[in-house]
């Protein structure tokens, strides 16, 4: 009796500690309010247009044309400029060897983009481009500044006026962001990571135990792992607002719509730019890209492990 006394307490002491880890921020009505319903572009409009890659400013004017939110990534050039960039090295954009933190903004301006005339933007070019027409997602990529990063993106980002909110695969980068700015709006990203090289990080962060260093406000979370046992845990008895990212159906988005996940990050289809309610019936009237479109040169890489999509993600998820 008493050892099974014992057994029960020590579970439900376990049970209460997993809870403390996965804990989220409370999150107030206003922080959400301008994100709830929107349809977020992912990386920007890419594949609508021959000359709007990932990542540019064609990309981001197209999803403000569209009143689309935004979803973009930023990272550190040798030099400390902040760039809208997403992967780990410049080999699949630009198609040069080496990562975006060993250049200089100089040497990077040079580059283009995918065969295209466009160059890395810097993220208060997309700032101006924006200028508060769509709520904004900022990703921050991990680098070896981290400290650098954040400081001077929450500088741009303190004189912007329009919404935005923030994400990041690294909790530690997001601990730096709760504790710059406590109030901001911060999500926590993640996906399946175990068995794809990550090392004893993955477990950890797959399954959100890292949560008490950024106490994030909303999880964004790969939609099609979306049956992860400490997600569910934290959306359904933490409250934790649910993301979903990189929806790439009309389907799925409504379905995921009706299911209560009000902030979808898409890409490869016209979904409506904001939603009341979700009526699968009106899937038939977005428009899907050519199979063209679909597939061009800007997509992930289907040979990486799909939610890291590009870059490295040892290097992605190191601790600082």
């Amino acid at each position: 009796m008493a050892i099974g006394m014992s057994i029960l307490l020590f579970l439900l002491f376990l049970f209460f500690l997993w809870l403390l880890l996965l804990c989220p921020s409370d999150t107030k009505p206003e922080q959400t309010a301008p994100f709830l319903g929107h349809a977020f572009a992912h990386r920007g409009l890419h594949g609508q247009m021959e000359h709007a890659p990932e990542n540019s400013l064609p990309a981001f004017r197209l999803a403000v044309e569209y009143g689309y939110g935004i979803e973009l990534d930023i990272a550190l050039s040798r030099d400390g400029q902040v760039l809208v960039f997403h992967d780990d090295t410049l080999t699949r954009m630009c198609g040069v060897s080496g990562k975006i933190e060993e250049f200089d903004y100089a040497d990077l301006q040079k580059l283009r983009l995918l065969d295209t005339q466009e160059q890395i933007p810097l993220f208060s070019e997309v700032l101006r481009l924006v200028n508060g027409q769509v709520p904004l997602i900022v990703e921050f990529k991990h680098t070896s500044h981290n400290k650098e990063l954040v400081e001077q993106a929450l500088n741009l980002l303190d004189q912007y006026e329009g919404p935005y909110c923030v994400e990041s695969f690294d909790p530690l980068l997001l601990g730096r962001i709760r504790r710059a700015r406590p109030k901001l709006f911060r999500g926590q990203l993640s996906c399946r990571l175990m068995g794809n090289g990550n090392g004893m990080k993955a477990f950890p962060l797959q399954y959100l135990l890292l949560n008490f260093i950024s106490r994030p406000h909303f999880i964004a979370y790969d939609h099609t792992q979306m049956n992860n046992l400490s997600y569910r845990a934290a959306v359904k008895l933490l409250h934790a607002v649910p993301v979903a990212w990189t929806v790439r159906t009309a389907e799925d988005f409504y379905r995921l719509f009706d299911s209560g996940i009000d902030i979808q990050i898409f890409e490869g289809f016209l979904p409506p730019a904001e939603l009341v309610e979700g009526d699968p019936e009106d899937a038939e009237h977005e428009t899907d890209l050519s199979e063209n479109e679909a597939h061009s040169p800007q997509k992930t890489d289907d040979a990486l492990p799909e939610c890291l999509e590009t870059g490295s993600s040892e290097e992605l998820h190191k601790t600082e």
